[in-house]
């Protein structure tokens, strides 16, 4: 019996991230004869509605440093593959064995990720950001050092927060939920996502042959990408979020005024972190 696509939660992921997700399996479906073939009428509505969704999504976010982002996404995606390229110049030849030998490491490290700087927003930052931090740990600092690399590594964490932080600015600044009739097209693009991969699921069944493994495994592989890592990440986030919201002084600890004004910058701030998380 031929395998099936892994249900996903998408009400777990933020807009961005379910937008991403959804038009990947756009992508996915329509270079995909088979599967673009058999189920033309409901990759077309898919498609229809995730395009809708997409439309609204930009618009809420034009007028928030959508400039600003995408220089500091072209920076970073330029510095993860100037990182990327000194590596890959040691590997091919490195003035002694022991720096040979280390470029080596580094490059087995980093095949292991598999980055493209193509990849979507969502997986290239966190997985750049897991490559980061192996890099910097004790097993790899070393070797980061006998590479002539260290600065490339620092300038690509930086490049990296830099971008994260305009995207947090930019999550802060925009309008409320709702605005632009984001929730309504993200639902109905969700709706068809969902209806789609139970046609999928349903055609290969009945059809047992291997004409849909191919798309299968590759939805399954990215759909067990979101929930192990971006759900995870969002998690953390909300939970990150009550706690401070937890934390938060109450009145009579300290001076009436000085807590009354304490305490509206700390939930504004509460607030914007876990718009940033869920409702991005």
């Amino acid at each position: 019996m031929n395998s099936k696509i892994a249900t996903l939660n998408l009400s777990k992921l933020n807009s961005s991230q379910s937008l991403e997700h959804l038009m990947d399996t756009v992508s996915k479906a329509l270079n995909d004869e088979k599967v673009s073939a058999k189920l033309t009428s409901g990759l077309s509505i898919m498609q229809a509605a995730t395009d809708e969704f997409d439309v609204q999504y930009r618009q809420l976010i034009a007028s928030h440093l959508t400039k600003e982002v995408e220089e500091a996404r072209i920076r970073f995606r330029n510095c993860y593959r100037a990182m990327r390229d000194i590596f890959n110049a040691a590997v091919t030849y490195s003035a002694t064995d022991a720096a040979g030998k280390s470029a080596h490491k580094i490059h087995l490290l980093m095949e292991t990720y598999s980055i493209n700087p193509r990849m979507n927003q969502t997986e290239l930052t966190n997985q750049v950001y897991n490559l980061l931090n192996d890099l910097s740990s004790d097993q790899y600092a070393a070797d980061v050092k006998a590479v002539n690399a260290e600065m490339a590594v620092k300038a690509l964490l930086h490049e990296h927060e830099v971008f994260k932080a305009l995207i947090q600015k930019r999550t802060q600044g925009r309008p409320g939920k709702g605005s632009y009739h984001l929730d309504e097209s993200r639902e109905r693009a969700e709706k068809a996502y969902r209806t789609f991969i139970n046609q999928v699921n349903v055609v290969a069944e009945l059809d047992q042959t291997a004409d849909f493994n191919a798309f299968i495994e590759s939805m399954n592989k990215d759909i067990q990408y979101y929930r192990q890592t971006v759900i995870a990440s969002n998690k953390r986030a909300r939970t990150i979020a009550r706690k401070q919201k937890e934390d938060l002084p109450t009145p009579g600890e300290q001076d009436a005024a000085a807590t009354d004004g304490q305490t509206e910058a700390s939930e504004d701030n509460v607030n914007h972190q876990t718009e940033m998380a869920v409702n991005e």
